[in-house]
Formats: C-alpha cells, sequence, structure tokens
C-alpha cells in the first residue's frame, strides 16, 4: 500500500463532509512525501510527468495534441511526457522531447509543479522545466502531436484550444527566462 492510499484510506470516515479541505491537505502531504523521497516507486504518485518550456529566438515551443487523443484531443501544449521506472524527471523529458518533437534539449530547472488526479492515471504530479535547445530547432513531430508552432507571449492568449493551466505554464515560463 503506497503512502497516498494510506493517507486516504486514514481519512476516508470523513472524506464526503470535509472532502476538499482534507483531499488538499492529502495533497500537501503527498508533496512532502515527494520532496523526501529518492525512488520513484516509494512516491505516492501513480504517475510523474514533465514538460519542457523550450525557448528560441524569444519563442517558445508549443505542439497541439492528435485529434484521435483520448486526452484533451486537439489542445496545445509543452512536449513533454511521463517518466518511466529508473528514469530520472531530467532523463525522462529529454527522452520525451526528442520522440515528440525530434530535438535535443538540456533541462535547466524545473520552475512549476502541478498535482491533480486523472480519471483512468490516478494521482499524478506534472513538472514543467526550463530547458536550453541544443542544436537546431528543426522540429519533426512523433504521431502524439499533429502540429507545432514558436510562439512569442504577446501571442499566448489567442492560441486555442488550451487549458488555462497550461496557459498559465507558458506565461509562468516567458517570466522564468
Amino acid at each position: 500500500m503506497s503512502r497516498l492510499q494510506k493517507l486516504l484510506e486514514d481519512f476516508s470516515p470523513v472524506m464526503s463532509s470535509h472532502s476538499t479541505i482534507l483531499l488538499s491537505f492529502v495533497i500537501k502531504q503527498a508533496c512532502h512525501i515527494v520532496l523526501f523521497s529518492s525512488n520513484l516507486d516509494e512516491m505516492p504518485y501513480d504517475n510523474i510527468s514533465v514538460t519542457a518550456f523550450i525557448l528560441w529566438d524569444g519563442k517558445a515551443l508549443l505542439a497541439q495534441r492528435s485529434d484521435d487523443d483520448d486526452f484533451l484531443p486537439g489542445y496545445w501544449e509543452q512536449v513533454g511526457g511521463k517518466v518511466d521506472p529508473g528514469e530520472t524527471w531530467e532523463e525522462a523529458l529529454v527522452r520525451e522531447v526528442k520522440e515528440e518533437a525530434g530535438i535535443e534539449i538540456r533541462p535547466l530547472h524545473s520552475y512549476n509543479q502541478f498535482e491533480y488526479i486523472h480519471r483512468d492515471k490516478g494521482f499524478m504530479c506534472e513538472y514543467a522545466y526550463i530547458c536550453e535547445l541544443v542544436g537546431k530547432p528543426d522540429i519533426s513531430l512523433g504521431n502524439e502531436h499533429k502540429d507545432y508552432k514558436w510562439l512569442e507571449l504577446e501571442e499566448l492568449d489567442d492560441v486555442q484550444p488550451m487549458s488555462d493551466y497550461m496557459r498559465g505554464v507558458m506565461r509562468e515560463g516567458f517570466e522564468e527566462v
């Protein structure tokens, strides 16, 4: 039983009447566990994902999800994906960006963390990284995306469809660099 499952089990008798407050508490406890866990298997999340804020010539890379994707089809996002067991978050990010966009990057630092519950994948945590492009920006999309663009901060509000969360992460990325 994971630490998160144990926390949820301990609080399940009162979840119905105080679910919002308790869920917030559980997420904060889970974040605390992550900070002190060195092994992905010990972390309270069912999945960890990473995304890349990649800047080139003052513009950030966005990719549009395929129309047949089962999660947010057609939405614009940063490239990235799931961390596999045995990988560091940075290794996963380099691998995912290469698979999804065909380019090489160097992760510099994490700048955003977002926890959520996915309907199929359970308790998730996503980390966004500021990344440096290594080499030329010759994009070659994998099958998960149908289009890409490089955009400036001023263009961000015009991109549709895009989740409010991703728009905020992108805005924060522009502020970090």
